[in-house]
C-alpha cells in the first residue's frame, strides 16, 4: 500500500477540510455534509476493534496511542464507487483536527471494511 506520508492528516479543522480529505483519495463526496458522532476510544479495545485497529496499522496508524481520549467519527456518502453497485462510506477519526483513523466501507452488513490509503 501506499505510505500514508504521501496524504496530509492533520489541519483537518472544518467540513472543507475533510471533504479535501477524502477527495485527496480519488473519491467523490455525496451531499455537502456528513454525519458526526463523538465518542471515548476504549482504554482496552476489544476483538471488533482491535480488527479495526489492524486496519488502521495497514495504512500507517494506530488508534491504540488514542486510547481514554474523545474522537469524532464523521461519515461521508460516496458517490461511485468502482466495481461496487450499493452505498459506499467513508468513515474518518478525528482528533484535535487530526484524521487518527479512516477507512472505506460498504454499507451492508457483508460488504466490506478497508483501509482509505490503499
Amino acid at each position: 500500500g501506499a505510505p500514508a506520508g504521501e496524504f496530509n492528516f492533520s489541519g483537518i479543522k472544518s467540513e472543507d477540510d475533510r471533504v479535501a480529505f477524502v477527495e485527496q483519495f480519488g473519491l467523490k463526496v455525496k451531499g455537502a455534509h456528513s454525519d458526526a458522532c463523538d465518542f471515548v476510544m476504549p482504554e482496552n479495545f476489544d476483538r471488533v476493534i482491535m480488527g479495526y485497529n489492524e486496519i488502521q496499522k495497514r495504512q500507517g496508524l494506530d488508534l491504540s496511542k488514542y486510547a481514554g481520549k474523545k474522537v469524532t467519527r464523521y461519515t461521508y456518502e460516496i458517490d461511485g464507487y468502482e466495481g461496487y453497485d450499493g452505498e459506499v462510506f467513508v468513515n474518518l477519526l478525528v482528533y484535535r483536527n487530526r484524521v487518527i483513523g479512516c477507512d472505506i466501507s460498504s454499507g451492508s452488513p457483508d460488504g466490506f471494511v478497508k483501509p482509505l490509503v490503499a
